[in-house]
């Protein structure tokens, strides 16, 4: 539940950097455990499970390259001067590619 032990990387660094989210999970839901007085952790869990969604792999892929368009194309008006909003193109971006969905998570 806390993403323990899920890294798939044969890199000493990169399973060290995948397992310090895990303490930090499990340090935030012992505090959130102490000041909420819940008899389990997993109780706890379960509580805040239901409130907040896990963000997959494709999202945050998604949320790098929407940051990068954005950046793209204020620099790209800016550059040859149009006075055109570029928000609109970029809502229309986003929305055509969260709703065809091309990138599904994987459990595994």
């Amino acid at each position: 539940m806390l993403v323990l032990g899920k890294g798939q990387s044969n890199s000493f660094d990169a399973q060290v950097f995948a397992t310090a989210p895990s303490f930090i999970r499990h340090n935030l839901l012992s505090y959130l455990n102490h000041k909420e007085n819940y008899e389990t952790l997993g109780s706890l869990f379960e509580h805040l499970a239901d409130d907040y969604a896990v963000i997959t792999y494709s999202q945050r892929l998604w949320g790098f390259f929407r940051e990068l368009f954005h950046i793209s194309m204020k620099t790209i008006f800016e550059l040859f001067n149009i006075d055109d909003d570029f928000q609109s193109y970029l809502n229309a971006l986003n929305e055509g590619i969260t709703a065809s969905k091309p990138i599904r998570g994987c459990e595994t």
